[in-house]
């Protein structure tokens, strides 16, 4: 099994097969809840998507391919998927917004099962690394505001997450060289810059809240208690 907060960023305090030890130190609570699921050995994948009453507007498939903390934690850097995958990925979601006539933002973290079929982990009501991939010519804009249909794929290959910077730095030294080349688009002249910016801010974050790298980055945007409604 994964047990995991229901609230919870970046994996932090997420339980991977957890031994009987692990197990007994939790301490659920009505406030706190925690979850338990089938653990998943196969692939694993995520998608962001934009809807508009239902109808997918956008979507893009990749998979992780550097995580923190040893690989257990968030994935940081990422890769855009074969078709045939996203072929797969797109009627579940466009199955998942239409069901519940969805507008807005909202991404997955799926993995495949033993009978080839790829299943939800969790969902993010929220944007995710996905939009990385769209260019600024792939109406990416336009699917936001208007509800336009954008391409599925509009940037091939590897690109890094926005906080990515900052939660490497300390970490995986032989990596950092490969930082520019992961973050930057083709012809950005500024994105060294826009990444130290980043981190700056990130680690100001950090010192004023007593918190890591990693909390700091979603601080704002974290919600971290039941619904009573």
């Amino acid at each position: 099994m994964v047990l995991k907060p229901c609230f919870s960023r970046f994996g932090t305090q997420v339980l991977v097969r957890p031994t009987p030890e692990q197990r007994l130190c939790l301490n659920p609570t009505p406030s706190q809840p925690w979850i338990a699921q089938e653990y998943l050995p196969g692939q694993e994948v995520c998608c962001s998507a934009i809807t508009v009453h239902g109808l997918v507007a956008a979507l893009q498939v990749y998979r992780p391919r550097l995580r923190l903390r040893n690989g257990q934690g968030a994935a940081v850097v990422f890769e855009s998927v074969e078709a045939k995958i996203t072929e797969e990925i797109q009627p579940f979601v466009e199955a998942l917004a239409g069901a519940q006539g969805l507008t807005g933002q909202f991404s997955l973290d799926l993995r495949r099962a033993k009978d080839g079929q790829f299943k939800a982990l969790e969902c993010n009501p929220r944007s995710t690394s996905g939009f990385h991939f769209f260019g600024p010519e792939s109406g990416l804009a336009a699917a936001v505001s208007d509800g336009a249909s954008a391409p599925a794929t509009a940037l091939q290959g590897t690109v890094m997450g926005e906080h990515a910077p900052a939660l490497l730095v300390g970490g995986w030294k032989g990596f950092i060289p490969k930082l520019q080349s992961l973050s930057a688009w083709p012809g950005d002249r500024i994105s060294p810059l826009a990444q130290a910016r980043a981190f700056w801010e990130i680690m100001s974050i950090a010192r004023q809240n007593r918190c890591s790298l990693e909390e700091a980055t979603t601080l704002d945007i974290s919600w971290d208690h039941s619904s009573t409604v």
